[in-house]
């Protein structure tokens, strides 16, 4: 192997995190290459003197700021699920005002349709005993009346 195809690999040996076999080969070939041992000790004193310098952390309004933008971004984003649900309730709430009848529906709806019980034979006999005894004990109830009244709605 030449130098080049060692130089991809100063870096993980520099870092300590080239595996085992490659650091036993480029040890060996920087034993022999004077140009190669020199360029990685370059880069081991670049490192160190980084490493050295340390950081100098952001300032305390640049973290207050990016604090707040954080929480108006958690804030935001909680609530956005919530907007499709609420138009969906709109719009169910508004198709059911529109779609709602009027009392004065209702009123045609039971002068127009009379009361039906249909054949006797359609109905199983355990209902129609049922039926019966519903009959004798409520009367009331036997003959459709008039739902409460329903105001209409208007917009």
């Amino acid at each position: 192997m030449n130098c080049e195809d060692f130089e991809s690999f100063f870096s993980d040996y520099i870092d300590e995190t080239l595996d085992p076999w490659s650091v036993g080969h480029l040890q060996d070939h920087l034993s022999f290459c004077s140009a190669c041992g020199e360029t990685v000790a370059g880069m081991r004193q670049v490192r160190m003197a980084l490493h050295n310098l340390g950081g100098t952390g952001p300032s305390a309004g640049f973290k207050l700021r990016l604090n707040n933008r954080l929480q108006e971004e958690v804030y935001r984003e909680s609530w956005t699920w919530l907007r499709p649900v609420a138009w969906g309730f709109a719009l169910a709430a508004a198709m059911a005002i529109l779609l709602w009848p009027t009392s004065a529906t209702l009123e045609a709806a039971d002068s127009t349709m009379p009361f039906k019980e249909g054949p006797a034979w359609a109905v199983p006999v355990a209902d129609r005993q049922l039926g019966r005894a519903w009959t004798e004990q409520f009367p009331e109830l036997v003959r459709p009346q008039r739902h409460a009244h329903i105001r209409p709605v208007s917009f």
